[in-house]
């Protein structure tokens, strides 16, 4: 279990560090990619790992009551991620090795509210973790991913991208450095504080274990409880409380 040596950092401290740069390689997947391709691809991120880091992007909303689905998702290992394009729509058979990768009990996804991300596309989650759950049982006083980066890690991961047109007929070099980063990053977070998870961590779309939803993990981080503290430890805290270059393929 490695040593928390900070808990928290401000805004201003965070936009002092160094920005962070994963040069990993990276796959695009799209509506024009080929079926064939996205089975090759989602079988060859999944072949042999146990976890992988997941984010998502979506289009920004500036208007009142107008709202965008999920437009990317991004899966990752230390060396590699997969991009894959949601929107225009893909066909079922292209969608069909992606929810394989997604089902899979073995492979532990992680993130940041994952869960909430996914839900919008249909797409469902098995044996997912919440890195803010981590976070609050290894004493970590802050909850994005940047800042739980920065904390871990000294290093800064540059938001500059989050509000970009993530629809946009050609993403940037820039958006998939972006994309690819978050979800390694996630990753990375995970491994870093991994001697802290336990088993109630785990949830699927619908929670994991059944009486674990999204309102009581919400709950759970509103009142800095970590799921899974036992009634034991609970009662005695109650106690206590009164006393290098990127390659792509598109």
């Amino acid at each position: 279990m490695e040593e928390i040596t900070r808990s928290k950092i401000s805004n201003e401290e965070l936009r002092e560090l160094e920005a962070e740069v994963l040069e990993v390689p990276l796959v695009v997947l799209s509506h024009r990619t080929s079926v064939q391709e996205f089975v090759a691809h989602c079988s060859a991120l999944g072949d042999g790992v146990s976890v992988l880091g997941l984010d998502t992007e979506t289009k920004p909303a500036f208007k009142r009551g107008c709202s965008h689905k999920v437009s990317l998702l991004q899966l990752a290992t230390a060396d590699r991620a997969l991009l894959i394009r949601l929107e225009p729509v893909l066909s079922q058979e292209q969608l069909a090795p992606v929810k394989k990768l997604l089902e899979d009990q073995k492979i532990t996804k992680v993130g940041v509210g994952i869960g909430d991300d996914a839900k919008d596309r249909q797409l469902r989650l098995n044996r997912m973790v919440d890195l803010r759950l981590l976070s609050k049982a290894a004493g970590i006083e802050v909850l994005s991913l940047s800042k739980l980066y920065a904390v871990l890690f000294g290093k800064r991961i540059s938001k500059g991208q989050r509000l970009s047109d993530w629809e946009r007929e050609e993403l940037t070099e820039a958006q998939l450095d972006y994309a690819a980063l978050d979800a390694v990053a996630g990753l990375r977070i995970y491994q870093a504080l991994e001697g802290w998870l336990n088993e109630e961590m785990y949830r699927d779309l619908e929670g994991l274990p059944k009486e674990k939803n999204k309102r009581s993990i919400r709950k759970s981080l509103k009142r800095g409880r970590t799921v899974g503290t036992s009634k034991t430890k609970e009662a005695k805290n109650r106690g206590k409380s009164k006393g290098s270059k990127v390659a792509r393929k598109k």
